[in-house]
């Protein structure tokens, strides 16, 4: 194809349509500032694919037009362009399959693979053959085509990396359709290691959002997730062609009387199939892992060693039990290997405090020789709860709750250690107390700092009631009698609830007063972040909550009393609405903190001894 030809082509190609063609994708950026048909007019006659003259970027006119989408073109070129030319590369080692594969478009991938089969097997400058872009873009479509274009040997050849490549990065994408084939048609490639060295294995621990533990779900969408069934013939097929199946298996009755064409524009439905989607994924993801599992041999290599403790120490760090439980109900001697610093991996459960997997270690035998193994710093399992900056800790709210958790850490994993393990020193010549000690000295200054802001900014809230309340009770509603010194509405149930709610509000503000005079005047010492600390705070800002709630029942009541001979029925909703407006308020900001000091203090542990996991069908 010569300069002149081209440029025909491309001229009668963009003659009366937009100067930005519709399917611009803005995800790659290319060469210059001018729009794409700008950019192509003006280096066109540089762009001499013959000649192998390129844009400073080194594409070719057919690499920016199968990037832009625009497949009449791309026919045109690939039709006056001989096969060779299709494998020309740009400055990163793309060919235009390879830009193609970004942008989606299956009819120019067929177009192309038509012409030069082979295109499918050239590997960008970074080794990534074109379906595994097409996979790493999320081109699910364009995937599937490339794969069933490109040859077995080329997955396979030398040490499986192409393969291994294009399995991990099928796993982190949840394409595991093509994961599933993969390892059945070439099941070395289950424990094969991709180019960045990772296994399928690590690269599945690496994805916690395929499995049940790493889904962070509120009540209401766990309570979705339990109800919903997923049959194992849908599994692998799941959305909206799995509807039919989620109406009939979905525990209530009523979903099944909505049309399918319907069911797909009501939100609850779509939410709902959020839901079953995911927990699809959380099953395939089992199913994968499980046939993950069926092709380690015996006979692995060093490399094919350290991906499998690559991937279970990743999952025990990211606290995907499902992982663990499933690994090592195959293998159970896998719970002794150890990574390159010597760890187990209920040293790296308790390090990143995933109390799930930890919980693992009472379901083996030999648990008392697991619990005393020290790493290659001469550190036990106890000194691994040195405090530092790790996910799971940094995202509970408040230096309160974050040492009390720490606490409770230390004292569940020191009960279980012998006492000559408890006087353990490391390489550093300190014990597990010592290290806890000196790593959460500023935790405990923060938390304390913390708290007395938060007991500062109450106590004077809750003096305010008190004064208020106080008052109230002797200046009463309607005035008193000049004989008796009786309130005038004494008799009435009005009133009642006004002394009765004055009378609450006064007991329970001077009470928080009173707890938070205690939180500000205590010693602070370790041990009382365990359980007297949250206490004192749990009763300051509970009994402040009820104080001003009777407190403006108080109002109301009083407010009610005053307004008895005038238009009351009209004044009732308004004062109600206007009263109970920072009862609300308060509550809003001040329950998700009492909750969880609430939960932390005196909810169910976190450390199951009891755990039934790995003996689980």
């Amino acid at each position: 194809m010569d300069v002149k030809q081209g440029y025909k082509c491309f001229d009668a190609h963009f003659r009366g349509i937009p100067v930005v063609p519709p399917k611009y994708n803005l995800r790659v950026k290319l060469y210059g500032s001018r729009d794409l048909k700008s950019q192509i007019k003006y280096h066109f006659k540089l762009l001499c694919i013959t000649d192998g003259l390129k844009t400073p970027s080194q594409n070719t006119i057919l690499h920016l037009a199968s990037l832009a989408g625009e497949v009449d073109l791309v026919n045109k070129l690939v039709e006056l362009m001989k096969e060779k030319d299709l494998e020309i590369k740009d400055k990163d080692g793309y060919t235009a399959l390879a830009k193609a594969s970004i942008n989606g478009d299956e009819r120019i991938a067929q177009c192309m693979v038509e012409k030069n089969g082979k295109l499918v097997s050239i590997p960008t400058g970074t080794k990534l053959l074109p379906v595994v872009i097409a996979i790493m873009y999320g081109n699910k479509e364009m995937a599937a085509y490339l794969y069933s274009k490109t040859p077995s040997n080329d997955l396979t050849n030398g040490l499986n990396i192409h393969g291994a490549t294009l399995l991990t990065y099928s796993i982190k994408m949840q394409f595991y359709d093509i994961s599933f084939e993969l390892i059945k048609t070439h099941p070395r490639l289950a424990v094969a290691l991709d180019h960045n060295d990772q296994s399928a294995l690590y690269q599945l621990a690496c994805t916690p959002s395929a499995f049940h533990s790493g889904s962070k779900l509120n009540i209401w969408q766990k309570w979705m997730y339990n109800c919903i069934q997923v049959p194992k013939s849908t599994r692998r097929n799941a959305g909206l062609r799995g509807l039919i199946h989620l109406c009939l298996y979905f525990n209530f009755i009523f979903l099944s009387i909505f049309l399918h064409d319907f069911l797909k524009k009501i939100y609850i439905i779509s939410y709902i199939l959020g839901i079953y989607e995911m927990k699809s994924v959380h099953h395939q993801s089992l199913e994968l892992l499980d046939l993950i599992c069926q092709q380690i041999k015996d006979n692995l290599d060093d490399d094919e060693i350290n991906g499998i403790i690559n991937a279970l120490h990743e999952a025990a760090a990211k606290g995907v039990v499902e992982f663990i439980v499933g690994v090592l109900k195959k293998f159970p001697e896998f719970r002794w290997l150890r990574d390159k610093e010597g760890s187990t991996i209920f040293m790296k459960a308790v390090q990143f405090r995933q109390a799930d997997v930890f919980c693992l270690i009472h379901e083996f035998p030999y648990k008392d020789k697991m619990i005393v193994l020290v790493d290659n710093c001469g550190e036990n399992i106890l000194h691994k709860l040195e405090y530092s900056s790790v996910d799971k800790i940094s995202t509970i709210q408040g230096g309160l709750i974050k040492m009390q958790k720490e606490l409770k850490w230390f004292q569940e994993i020191k009960s279980m250690m012998p006492p000559d393990s408890l006087e353990k020193r490391n390489n550093e010549k300190k014990t597990a107390q010592q290290l806890f000690d000196e790593s959460h000295k500023e935790l405990m200054i923060n938390a304390e700092k913390g708290m007395k802001e938060t007991a500062n900014s109450c106590i004077i809230v809750g003096i305010l009631v008190v004064t208020i309340m106080f008052a109230a009770a002797f200046t009463v509603p309607g005035g008193n009698d000049q004989d008796t010194g009786f309130p005038l509405f004494l008799n009435i149930n009005l009133f009642k609830i006004f002394i009765i709610s004055d009378a609450l509000s006064l007991c329970f503000s001077t009470t928080s007063v009173l707890m938070f005079l205690g939180i500000l005047t205590s010693r602070y010492a370790e041990k009382d972040f365990l359980e007297p600390l949250p206490r004192k705070m749990i009763i300051a800002l509970s009994s402040l909550f009820i104080s001003i709630t009777a407190m403006m029942i108080a109002f109301t009541a009083a407010l009610f009393i005053t307004l008895l001979r005038t238009e009351f029925w009209i004044s009732l909703p308004i004062t109600t609405l206007f009263a109970s407006l920072p009862v609300i308020l308060f509550a809003r900001l001040l329950f998700p903190l009492l909750s969880e000091y609430v939960m932390s203090t005196y909810g169910s542990s976190i450390f199951n001894r009891k755990s039934k996991l790995l003996s689980s069908g």
